[in-house]
């Protein structure tokens, strides 16, 4: 602003002393921001008010002698004996104006009375309470610079809308508007607008940018959004401003699991505490907020953690925490199980927090099974153990429920389990369980309790189902030959001992590989690497496989099945 009262005062300390004056002629007079006008300047002399040849040099063009903002183009031109004709210039102002000229020596002038329309409809501006809309300038968005003030989180803050033209200039209209900004839970009054020519509204932002609560630096934004995007541009509010955190009202608790939400004047969190294990150490985080729960720094107060029931197996580090930098945490370790109510307590002022609960489970499970495979609704043998972080054993005795589950997904399994409750007994459970099935099936016991310990799966179990027993051969998995599943289980059932010889031989009739052994009642396995009898891998593709068991010269079983190998 300086700069121009100095251009200012120098022009008109010239033109005082200037012999000659500008003529400023426009055609034509009424027209468009949308049309091209042709300006004609004479320098005249003063005395003798002819042109005055002598000169040539630069003039200068502004809009009504407002030469901060760029309204038109060009913005100049060169003089040539006192005169020059500038075809093609836009003037983007509309409304009643005047084109003025000034040349380097001081002379200066104005056109008559221009009536400029403005264009359609098309831009939704959006500017503080106090800001001056700029209509026609095209270099600084139709807004003069403004100085916002900061705010503190809670205050309502007011702006203006403005329908214009493409150039800034206020247009007589309707437009269907929302407002969004970056504080995800500002408040919009009134929360929907339609813009009749121009419109006020008043935002309630919470979130404080100052200290900033999601780290880097933070600015509040506020946009203005037109539901008819192809007919209208939106606008979003400049320069950006602040807003302060308030003064220290709330002390904030988090457990693990929950997040700090600023802007919220109820609970300044989400999330949910899990069930937290014993011996295992974890953080309670301390906020110093205001009102909104917007974290603060700078409290030099003393902190402490209060927990009901006061168990002597708890420990806290530090035991006692300053607040001077807003937020920080407690490490706490609980060593007994069972649940607690925690809140933190400014020693300072009294202030406490909000209350947290805690559930302390204290233990997990292990388990073993065998076999890992087994037919249809005979015995697996099911041991488990009810231990501590360290593996020791937790010697309590509760119900266990068990639930199959396919191995894949982890979704119920189809068949059926028998128990589905067993008592662990001082930390232990061995017993026997059965699992029937009408198709053959990879599952694991899902093992659960009501003491909120998580969910134990037990290793995995090949449950077979072999409908036609004298004539059936299975194997699994199949497919098999990726890294997880290197080698397949082929499993047979033999109704008495018989010498068993397996053949596995590729699509065109060579073998691959040779097993014999001695087969014994009930179901035999025999085991394949997805190696040749030289001991290296074999390619993926279809293989042939041929069971053959014999009792002396009598047949007991004889077989055949496809495999595949994917590597």
């Amino acid at each position: 602003m300086k700069k121009i009262v100095m251009f200012l005062t120098l022009v008109i300390s010239l033109y005082s002393q200037s012999p000659d004056t500008i003529q400023v002629i426009v055609n034509p007079t009424t027209g468009s921001v949308l049309d091209t006008f042709t300006i004609t300047v004479y320098v005249l002399d003063k005395s003798t008010g002819q042109i005055d040849t002598s000169y040539t040099g630069p003039v200068y063009f502004n809009i009504d002698n407002q030469t901060a903002y760029h309204l038109m183009d060009p913005t100049g031109a060169s003089v040539y004996k006192g005169s020059v004709t500038v075809p093609g210039v836009r003037i983007y102002r509309a409304g009643n104006v005047a084109v003025y000229a000034i040349a380097q020596n001081g002379a200066r002038g104005a056109s008559s009375v221009l009536s400029i329309s403005p264009a359609t409809p098309s831009r939704i501006q959006v500017l503080y309470e106090n800001q001056l809309l700029v209509p026609g300038d095209t270099t600084i968005g139709g807004k003069a610079p403004f100085s916002p003030p900061a705010r503190i989180a809670g205050d309502t803050v007011g702006f203006r809308l403005f329908l214009t033209d493409r150039y800034y200039n206020p247009v007589f209209g309707n437009a269907d508007i929302y407002l969004s900004s970056n504080d995800s839970l500002a408040e919009y009054i009134p929360d929907s607008t339609s813009i009749s020519d121009s419109a006020a509204v008043n935002v309630w932002f919470k979130i404080a940018t100052n200290p900033p609560q999601f780290g880097g630096t933070d600015s509040r934004m506020l946009y203005v959004l037109p539901y008819d995007t192809l007919n209208f541009r939106g606008d979003t509010l400049t320069p950006s401003f602040q807003i302060n955190a308030g003064n220290y009202t709330k002390l904030l608790l988090l457990g693990p699991g929950e997040r700090h939400f600023p802007g919220d004047l109820i609970n300044g969190k989400k999330g949910e505490i899990p069930y937290l294990p014993s011996a295992i150490p974890f953080n309670l985080r301390v906020y110093v907020c205001d009102d909104y729960h917007n974290w603060l720094s700078g409290v030099n107060d003393n902190a402490i953690l209060v927990f009901n029931p006061a168990d002597t197996l708890i420990d806290t580090v530090p035991s006692v925490l300053n607040l001077s930098q807003g937020v920080d945490s407690f490490q706490v370790t609980i060593y007994r199980s069972g649940a607690y109510v925690v809140y933190a307590l400014d020693q300072d002022i009294g202030r406490q927090s909000n209350q947290v609960i805690l559930s302390i489970t204290g233990s997990m499970y292990i388990s073993q099974v065998s076999p890992d495979t087994v037919l249809s609704g005979n015995p697996i043998h099911l041991t488990v153990r009810f231990v501590d972080p360290e593996s020791t054993l937790v010697p309590h005795s509760h119900n266990l429920y068990l639930t199959p589950v396919l191995a894949e997904n982890l979704q119920p399994a189809p068949g059926s389990l028998t128990p589905q409750v067993v008592y662990l007994t001082s930390g232990t459970f061995d017993g026997n369980i059965t699992y029937t099935t009408n198709a053959s099936e990879e599952i694991r016991i899902m093992i659960t309790d009501s003491l909120g310990t998580g969910e134990h799966y037990t290793d995995y179990i090949y449950v077979a189902y072999l409908s036609s027993l004298p004539d059936t051969l299975i194997n699994y998995p199949n497919p098999f030959g990726k890294v997880g599943s290197e080698i397949t289980h082929f499993n047979f059932y033999l109704p008495r001992p018989a010498r068993v010889k397996l053949y596995i031989y590729d699509l065109f009739g060579n073998l691959i590989k040779k097993f014999e052994t001695n087969g014994n009642t009930g179901i035999n396995q025999i085991t394949w690497s997805g190696k040749n009898d030289k001991g290296k891998k074999v390619a993926s593709g279809t293989y042939v496989v041929i069971l053959k068991a014999t009792s002396g010269a009598e047949k007991v079983l004889e077989t055949k099945r496809l495999i595949s190998v994917i590597r």
